[in-house]
């Protein structure tokens, strides 16, 4: 293995990629299923493990004296599922590992309806607060740099 080669794998470039495949939206109170793909590159290499998240985005805006402005976010795992089975892939090699995690959202006076549900909405407007749901799966490995990937998942109330 020449060096361009050693560099290469360790930056996990032509190396591991991961995929998510989950349905656009969930119900808040159901599981969450989804299937996590990783498929080996140009190498073989062998994957470690791979942890797959759930997690919430909650971003809004602070105003402060004379109308600065600072956003805050602050961000939850709301569940996760660990595979720490090590997996030897052949260049092209494809593993699909089937994901299950809990869904259990905090629900937003937003949603509600009538009176507290509007006021809730206003507030939200005025902050100009977003929540996110982000499912991101994580391989790690070995003797290489981790690869990644996250979709977006919509939860209903």
């Amino acid at each position: 293995m020449g060096f361009f080669d050693g560099v290469k794998k360790a930056l996990n470039i032509g190396g591991v990629k991961v995929s998510i495949s989950t349905p656009g939206s969930v119900a808040n109170g159901t599981t969450l299923e989804a299937q996590v793909t990783v498929t080996a590159g140009k190498m073989a290499q062998t994957v470690t493990q791979v942890e797959v998240k759930l997690s919430e985005s909650d971003a809004k805006k602070q105003y402060g004296m004379g109308g600065n402005a600072s956003q805050s976010t602050m961000t939850t795992v709301l569940g996760k599922q660990l595979f720490s089975e090590t997996m030897a892939l052949q260049p092209g090699e494809q593993k699909t590992l089937q994901v299950s995690i809990p869904v259990n959202a905090a629900n937003d006076v937003a949603n509600q309806g009538g009176m507290m549900g509007t006021l809730g909405k206003l507030n939200n407007m005025a902050t100009g607060r977003k929540r996110v749901w982000m499912l991101k799966a994580i391989a790690a490995i070995e003797g290489s740099a981790d690869a990644s990937n996250e979709v977006a998942v919509q939860i209903t109330f």
